[in-house]
């Protein structure tokens, strides 16, 4: 496999996809490419939108700065150029190659135009059911090739879902993923959200040799991981938000641990009984991407959707305002067709950053049975969701003060008590999902053991 860390200018991996235009004898340099912006940033990595200088074509340049990288970070940077590289599916966004020199460690993406799933949702607060089904049936595919490949995701959330300008679905962001054959899923990593009880039940990876959790203690997990990400996301796109989310971390780790998914009274009953059956709390219960993609959710979709007809590729189409290069089949020749005339949206690539947005111009009130906005500001003049609107019983409760529903300082910090339905999402009070830490989870003790 490739190994990057090296101090030498050299080109570390190339995938196959990687299209003839793109392709030199030479190493890879950064000076191949021209920088644009920023359009996202971790916490060892910043990606910028570049253009191939050979091939003018537009790229994601995902830069891991060597001196922020800890030994972990630079093992899971070495994985995630074995794993990226070697996929080539239509539903996964494409790693073209990776390159380093004495400073940083550089991997060339596919560049998708029509931003992320979180932005969809910012924008429309929730889904219908027909859209949702659009969504899971991409993803699906894209994880049965990688459980085919014995890729465990790992990570299967809105902020790394992405699409195309053509509206075409990309799975992205493999730096938590992990090869089954030649590691053991044993460490707590992704999305607290989005991870499964025994995700959570795992230790944190200490250092490169420390396995993190033992098999023989139960805590070692499967592919399954994913399929229950994929019932958290369902319900998010359905209702709007996590249906475990809660104020603190630690609350949040003893309602997936221990809690039941409550559901609005719009969700129809299919749609309850697909993420029911997703979300089994017992691995061994939860059924394969294969199971999932017979069930009658996906097979019969719902035959009316009154609340809006668009479908989903209508709402991720950018809109035709600025002028960005494109390659016709990625072949090096930009392409003059006024079609290619995009605006470069605000998160083309898995990121954060959830904004608080008004509700759009026009829009009509909504009815007692509509979840509520997830990223609106408070007014005066927007209707308080009722109660009855929801399965679970809840209180009346006070129109919260503006101050209130705005930026939320980090998890823990005191604000005013509000029911979880009237509340916007924390992840954009806080500019998106916390990653899971160590403190926040009870300890876990067990053998070391190679794994990742």
């Amino acid at each position: 496999g490739a190994s990057v860390g090296g101090g030498v200018r050299r080109t570390v991996a190339t995938s196959t996809a990687c299209p003839k235009a793109m392709q030199r004898e030479k190493p890879w340099a950064v000076e191949d490419y021209t920088l644009l912006r920023e359009i996202g940033k971790g916490s060892a990595s910043v990606v910028h939108h570049a253009i191939c200088k050979k091939s003018h074509c537009p790229v994601a340049l995902k830069i891991y700065k060597k001196a922020q990288l800890t030994d972990i970070t630079r093992c899971q940077v070495e994985r995630e150029t074995r794993i990226h590289v070697g996929l080539q599916h239509r539903n996964i966004l494409q790693c073209y190659g990776v390159f380093e020199d004495a400073d940083a460690i550089y991997m060339v993406l596919e560049f998708a135009a029509g931003g992320d799933l979180m932005k969809v949702l910012t924008d429309n607060q929730r889904l219908t059911e027909r859209q949702t089904i659009d969504v899971l049936r991409d993803l699906l595919a894209a994880l049965e090739y990688l459980h085919g490949r014995a890729v465990i995701h790992r990570d299967i959330k809105p902020e790394n879902i992405l699409f195309t300008r053509q509206g075409i679905l990309k799975l992205a962001d493999f730096g938590s993923a992990i090869d089954v054959q030649k590691e053991r899923p044993v460490s707590r990593l992704g999305t607290l959200d989005y991870m499964a009880p025994e995700v959570i039940r795992c230790p944190d990876k200490r250092s490169p040799d420390h396995g993190g959790g033992d098999a023989r203690h139960g805590l070692q997990y499967c592919a399954k991981v994913d399929i229950w990400a994929v019932g958290i996301l369902t319900f998010e796109l359905l209702t709007g938000s996590p249906p475990f989310e809660q104020d603190t971390m630690e609350a949040t780790v003893q309602s997936i641990l221990s809690m039941q998914e409550q559901f609005p009274t719009f969700v129809s009953e299919p749609a309850r009984r697909f993420v029911r059956h997703v979300l089994h709390k017992e691995p061994e219960v939860r059924p394969t991407v294969a199971q999932i993609l017979l069930d009658r959710f996906l097979t019969d979709p719902p035959g009316s959707q009154p609340q809006d007809d668009r479908s989903l590729g209508e709402l991720v189409l950018p809109q035709k305002i600025s002028r960005i290069q494109s390659c016709s089949g990625l072949s090096g020749k930009a392409s003059g067709d006024p079609s290619n005339m995009y605006r470069i949206p605000s998160s083309p690539y898995p990121h954060r950053m959830a904004v608080m947005r008004p509700p759009p111009e026009g829009a009509a009130p909504r009815s007692p049975d509509e979840a509520p906005p997830r990223y609106s500001p408070p007014s005066a003049a927007m209707p308080v969701p009722l109660p009855s609107a929801w399965s679970a019983p809840q209180q009346p409760h006070p129109q919260p003060a503006p101050a209130a529903m705005g930026w939320r300082p980090p998890y823990g910090a005191p604000r005013p008590p509000q029911p979880w339905y009237a509340q916007p999402s924390a992840a954009a009070q806080s500019g998106g999902r916390a990653r899971e830490q160590a403190a926040a989870v009870p300890p876990v003790s067990a053998a070391p053991g190679r794994g990742g």
